[in-house]
C-alpha cells in the first residue's frame, strides 16, 4: 500500500525518513504511549535536559538499523542475492522501532520498584496488538508463512532465537546481532542512545563518541552466523564501551538520581496505589487497557500527594555523605567495574587485516569507593 512519508528532523541522526507501514505503526496508542515514558527515568529532578523520551529513541533506534543494514547489504553481498532477505530484513526495522516498547513508567527506574519487570519480554503482547491493529493490506511479507516475520520482530527484542517456532536457517543468525547483541553487546540500540543520551548530557558527561563507524564498517561471517568488524575499528569498539561506563558512573547511576530512585521505589512500596483496582505493580502489557495508561505522569499523579513526593520537587533535600550505613539498595544498584567495560575478544568476530588492528590505551577507571547516602528524614 502506497502512502504519505513522514519525515522528521532527529538531533541525533538528521533528518529520519518513515514509509507510510512504519507510520502506521507508529500512531498506534502503544507506540504513542512513549512519548510520556522517559529515556532516563527521574533523572529529569537533577538534570532538567534529561528529559527525551523512549518515543525518540526508537525512533532513532530503527533509523540506526537501517543504516547499519544498508552497509552489511554492500559489505556483504551475498545476503541481498536470497528472495527472503527483504523479511529479515524489515523485522529486524521493526524490532529495532519496537524494541523499548514494552517499557514501564520512568523506563528502568521502574526495573527498581518492580524487581521482576522485564521491558523485553512485556514488548510480546505490545507487538501482538499492534499488529492486530494494522491493515491486513501492509506488512503481508511479514504474515506469510504462519506469522513467520512477525514471530522474528519479537524474537529479535528478546534476543532469542528459540522463541521462533519454525528454526530459521542458520545463514540467518547474523540478524540476532543487531538490534539486542546477546553475542557481544554492540548493537544499534547502544548505538543511539548512547549518541542521545550524549546530546542532552554532555555538558557534565562527554565521553568520546567516536564509534559510529564500527557499525557501519561491519559485515557478516561467510556462515552467516555472526556480525563481524574490522581489525581496524577495534578502538573504536573499545570507546563505545568505555563510553557506556562513564555514562553509568556520571549518569545513569549517579549518586543523586539512584537516591531518586530509591524514593520512588520506597513511595510504591509504602503505599497500595491502584488503577481500575490493580495494584500498579501488577501491571504488565497483559492488561493492555491499562498498560496504555500507564505512564510517568500517571505515576507522578498518583504519588503527588505523598510526602515523600519532595524529593521530586526539592531534589536538593537528598544530600550526599559517608555513612557506614548505606542503603542496600543504594549499593546494589551502584555501577562498580572496570573503565572499559568491555567482554572478552573471543566474544567479537573480526575481518581484514589483523596487522591493522587498532591498538588502544587501557586506562582503566575502576571505581574502588563504595558509594553512600543518607536522606533528610524530615521529607521520608
Amino acid at each position: 500500500m502506497c502512502g504519505k512519508m513522514l519525515e522528521i528532523a532527529d538531533p541525533v541522526h538528521g533528518q529520519i525518513l518513515l514509509p507510510y507501514d512504519i507510520v502506521q505503526i507508529i500512531n498506534t496508542p502503544q507506540f504513542q504511549r512513549l512519548k510520556n515514558i522517559k529515556q532516563l527515568g527521574v533523572m529529569f529532578v537533577n538534570k532538567p535536559e534529561a528529559v527525551h523520551t523512549r518515543y525518540d529513541h526508537c525512533i532513532g533506534t530503527y533509523w540506526a538499523s537501517k543504516r547499519m543494514l544498508n552497509k552489511l547489504e554492500i559489505n556483504s553481498k551475498w545476503i541481498t542475492k536470497d528472495k527472503d532477505w527483504p523479511v529479515y530484513r524489515l523485522s529486524v526495522e521493526i524490532a529495532g522501532l519496537l524494541h523499548d516498547i514494552g517499557h514501564g513508567p520512568f523506563s528502568h527506574a521502574w526495573e527498581t520498584v518492580v524487581e521482576n519487570y522485564n521491558h523485553e519480554w512485556n514488548a510480546i503482547p505490545c507487538v501482538n496488538a499492534i499488529f492486530r491493529q494494522l491493515d491486513s493490506s501492509i506488512f503481508n511479507n511479514l504474515r506469510a508463512n504462519r506469522n513467520f516475520g512477525i514471530e522474528l520482530i519479537k524474537a529479535l527484542i528478546v534476543g532469542e532465537p528459540n522463541l521462533l517456532s519454525t528454526p530459521m536457517p542458520e545463514q540467518y543468525l547474523f540478524v540476532f546481532e543487531i538490534v539486542n547483541n546477546k553475542q557481544c553487546s554492540l548493537d544499534v540500540d547502544k548505538w543511539d542512545y548512547l549518541n542521545r543520551d550524549h546530546h542532552c548530557l554532555k555538558d557534565f558527561c562527554n565521553p568520546d563518541m567516536n564509534f559510529i563507524d564500527v557499525f557501519l564498517n561491519a559485515a557478516v561471517t561467510d556462515d552467516g552466523k555472526h556480525i563481524q568488524y574490522r581489525y581496524e575499528d577495534y578502538d573504536k569498539i573499545y570507546k563505545l564501551f568505555t563510553a557506556r561506563f562513564e555514562f553509568h558512573l556520571k549518569a545513569y547511576r549517579m549518586q543523586k538520581n539512584l537516591a531518586c530512585d530509591y524514593v520512588l521505589r520506597k513511595i510504591i512500596m509504602d503505599n497500595n496505589f491502584k488503577i481500575d483496582k490493580k495494584d500498579i505493580t501488577e501491571i504488565t502489557a497483559r492488561d493492555m487497557d491499562l498498560f496504555l495508561k500507564f505512564t510517568d505522569d500517571c505515576v507522578f499523579d498518583l504519588i503527588k500527594d505523598t510526602v515523600d513526593f519532595n524529593c521530586f520537587k526539592y531534589p536538593k533535600q537528598i544530600e550526599l555523605v559517608d555513612s557506614s550505613q548505606p542503603y542496600d539498595f543504594i549499593l546494589n544498584n551502584a555501577f562498580k567495574g572496570p573503565g572499559e567495560e568491555m567482554p572478552p575478544d573471543t566474544q567479537f568476530h573480526f575481518y581484514g587485516d589483523i596487522s591493522k588492528k587498532a591498538s588502544i590505551k587501557r586506562d582503566t577507571k575502576g571505581v574502588n569507593e563504595m558509594l553512600y547516602f543518607k536522606f533528610d528524614k524530615s521529607i521520608l
